[in-house]
């Protein structure tokens, strides 16, 4: 597209603008194109909508992290660091990083043990609006030669990632592929054993139970975990596991699909067999 394109093309425009900023520079541009399409759509003038915009990116992802992440110097720390439990140490560090994972970590082991343990042997895993949780790796129990696709939003995560898993020493280490994809409308087509699908569901737009159905549908994998924030961000009890609970049964339903829950700190979680 030629710049005076862009300047006539209001959402090529709002695009560029958003993308201009340091905190959105790295989201991924289907993402912003379709937010951005809606808000225009929705508001009397552009700058409301790339106001609503700019919200709309925080609430799905911004909110999460501190700003962004030194992942160069990070990386440079792993390749340095070749024993295991003191790469383990590093990755905890930079976990406590993301909200999604520093809630987590406290229960990291326990949540994986049961969040995997119907699954059996675990050969692959999918994991779809990823953030930081490629950085648990070590503790999913992954099998040796096993394979790890994960997908979030941020381009310089998704690269850092990649590359973090690849300096882990061999013994922990996966075959891994990282990928900056927009997954709220269509989810990856990949097969493997199970899908993890952690805090993502609430922050689709998905505005009906049906809408989700048909999402989680297209999973091609034998198994799902699907889990919910039990708490805002900000730590305040506002009922969110009894309504995310009640809205998911009536999805489990729909599918026919049988569930096993518990729950672990600030996160209630379901595993179900796909059929």
């Amino acid at each position: 597209m030629r710049n005076s394109d862009a300047i006539d093309d209001p959402l090529a425009r709002l695009v560029a603008s958003v993308h201009n900023s340091a905190r959105h520079r790295s989201i991924c541009r289907e993402v912003v194109e379709r937010v951005g399409a809606i808000e225009l759509g929705k508001r009397k003038s552009w700058k409301e909508a790339e106001n609503e915009t700019r919200k709309h990116l925080h609430r799905i992802c911004g909110s999460y992290l501190d700003g962004v992440p030194p992942y160069d110097q990070w990386l440079a720390i792993l390749e340095s660091e070749a024993d295991p439990e003191a790469f383990r140490s590093q990755l905890r560090r930079m976990m406590l990083c993301h909200a999604s994972t520093r809630e987590r970590l406290p229960f990291i082991e326990e949540f994986y043990s049961r969040a995997l343990q119907s699954v059996g042997a675990v050969r692959s895993i999918l994991d779809i609006g990823c953030g930081f949780n490629p950085l648990s790796i070590p503790w999913m129990n992954l099998e040796c030669e096993g394979a790890y696709e994960g997908y979030d939003i941020f381009s310089d995560m998704t690269g850092f990632l990649e590359a973090a898993i690849q300096a882990m020493p061999d013994s922990m280490r996966p075959d891994i592929r990282m990928f900056d994809r927009d997954a709220s409308i269509i989810p990856p087509a990949t097969a493997a054993d199970v899908a993890l699908v952690l805090k993502f569901l609430p922050l689709l737009d998905h505005k009906n139970g049906e809408q989700t159905l048909s999402w989680l549908r297209q999973l091609n994998t034998r198994y799902v975990v699907v889990s919910f924030p039990t708490r805002t961000l900000g730590g305040r009890n506002v009922g969110m596991a009894r309504y995310y609970e009640a809205r998911y049964h009536e999805v489990l339903e729909m599918l026919g699909w049988s569930a096993e829950r518990f729950e672990i700190g600030n996160e209630l979680c379901f595993v179900s067999e796909v059929r």
